[in-house]
């Protein structure tokens, strides 16, 4: 009995020996708790707290602050072995802009964030006429925010470039009356892009309908008046052309001295260019502000622009003086804003009201090459009396003049030439004339108005039809002027002059 108790004892203890064995507890594992610190930014995603095990990597959360880009973490937590805190670091961003000083953004941007000790990338830029000098300050690195000026210097153009820019905003302009005979010719430009012309009043005078023909033989049809002062000389006029390319108005202040151009068609000679200085920057005549310039002006280039050295439009062509030398007008380009462009007029009914218009001035010459030329330079046709010394129209070195003879009322006309100095004068006339008649000459007067014979070799005394060259498209006469003074060129045709429309003509005088 004892035995088997004791084999008993044996068996239990070995069993519970076992047992215990099974039932060693494992070792807990070791965590430590790491905290970010935001440091004034704000979370945006992830924890800022984490309990980690050691060894192991926290996961760092992302931050934003406003003003500022994150600029990583002060502390270690890729092996966590110890309670850790770690705060975030920041850059503060400054703002860089770029003032680009009316110009125009090709790339880039205008304004863009960078942080301190950064120098900024700046934009491509552009800006018409104008000539780019570089950013004030210049570039560098950034401690703060800070706005770049772009720098621009006008471009002065050449006289060839001047002309190249204006020639695709110039047009020519033909008015006619009620009954569609042709009343005159003119220049203007365009001022928007939309076929807006601006011009003189004088030019549209009477027009109970008008054309433009631009400098790349293209017409269209004006269909109103926008606008216009018969007192400020200036109208602006809509036509049926689109997508027109417009000119740069000026908008400082003209200086005396400074060089100017002017473009039109000068008596008819489309795309005349000319050049000069202003005499005169402000010259104002019942309180309309005039520019007084040496750049010649003739018949024609009425309503052309007068353009400074960059191609910017200052004034508006107008007039001259020939009575003296070099003295041509144009209505300063401020006179514009002046004009009550509110309310727009038919054509037609401008005509009427501003009274040229009613009545046939003469005759359209449609027959022969010589009748054709003659009719281009209507608008410079003198209609008032001129068949007495007194009453004598002036003609300008180079210039052409037209006219109009009737043999019943008007048979003769005289134009005044001023010499300056003895020299040589070649006298000019053209005419259109039908079959073999030739019935217009055209004498040179003293200042009493007695013929004046003497002249160079190989030229008459006076030029008829007869002369008229072929080639060269006119007939000439060249006088030796002994002494300065005042001379005329006396034009007539017969009183028996066999057509009833009269004789067209053309006469000019140049002095040398």
């Amino acid at each position: 009995m004892k035995r088997k108790t004791a084999l008993l004892m044996v068996l239990i203890l070995t069993v519970l020996s076992v047992g215990c064995g099974k039932t060693d507890k494992k070792k807990e594992p070791v965590t430590y708790l790491v905290r970010f610190e935001m440091d004034g930014g704000r979370r945006v995603s992830g924890s800022l707290h984490q309990e980690i095990e050691e060894g192991e990597a926290a996961v760092a959360p992302t931050l934003e602050k406003d003003g500022y880009v994150f600029d990583g973490w002060d502390g270690r937590f890729d092996e966590i072995t110890s309670d850790t805190i770690v705060r975030a670091r920041w850059k503060k961003l400054i703002t860089v802009s770029f003032d680009i000083n009316g110009g125009e953004l090709v790339s880039g941007s205008e304004k863009t964030s960078l942080t301190v000790g950064q120098k900024p990338v700046a934009p491509e830029v552009k800006k018409t006429g104008y000539t780019f000098l570089g950013w004030e300050p210049a570039l560098s690195e950034v401690e703060e925010d800070t706005v770049f000026k772009a720098k621009w210097e006008r471009t002065v153009l050449t006289p060839d470039g001047i002309y190249e820019k204006l020639s695709a905003s110039m047009v020519e302009i033909h008015t006619f009356d009620r009954n569609g005979q042709g009343l005159g010719l003119g220049s203007g430009f365009f001022i928007d892009d939309k076929g807006t012309v601006l011009t003189n009043f004088h030019v549209m005078e009477g027009a109970c309908s008008a054309e433009i023909i631009t400098y790349d033989d293209k017409r269209f049809r004006v269909s109103q008046i926008d606008g216009f002062s018969k007192d400020i000389d200036l109208c602006v006029v809509k036509t049926d052309a689109g997508e027109t390319v417009p000119v740069e108005l000026f908008n400082g202040d003209v200086k005396t001295g400074e060089s100017v151009y002017t473009i039109g068609s000068s008596i008819g000679l489309t795309g005349t260019f000319s050049d000069g200085i202003v005499s005169t920057a402000s010259r104002v005549d019942n309180n309309v502000e005039y520019i007084q310039i040496t750049a010649p002006i003739s018949k024609g280039n009425s309503g052309g622009p007068l353009v400074n050295r960059y191609g910017e439009v200052i004034g508006v062509n107008t007039f001259q003086y020939t009575d003296g030398q070099n003295l041509n007008f144009a209505v300063s380009i401020k006179e514009l804003a002046k004009i009550d462009r509110s309310i727009a007029t038919e054509i037609r009914k401008f005509g009427e009201a501003t009274g040229k218009g009613t009545e046939t001035q003469y005759t359209i010459v449609e027959t022969g090459d010589e009748g054709e030329l003659v009719y281009k330079y209507a608008a410079s046709i003198e209609w008032e009396p001129n068949n007495t010394l007194n009453k004598a129209n002036e003609l300008t070195n180079g210039e052409l003049m037209a006219g109009h003879l009737d043999p019943e009322t008007d048979a003769g006309d005289i134009f005044r030439v001023k010499m300056t100095r003895a020299g040589t004068l070649d006298v000019y006339l053209m005419a259109y004339w039908e079959d073999d008649d030739y019935l217009i000459t055209a004498r040179l007067l003293d200042k009493n108005g007695n013929a004046v014979s003497e002249t160079a070799v190989g030229r008459k005394p006076e030029v008829s039809i007869s002369d008229f060259n072929q080639e060269e498209k006119f007939m000439m006469a060249s006088f030796r002027i002994a002494q300065p003074g005042t001379y005329y060129v006396y034009v007539s045709i017969p009183t028996d002059f066999p057509y009833p429309n009269g004789c067209y003509y053309l006469t000019g005088a140049e002095w040398y």
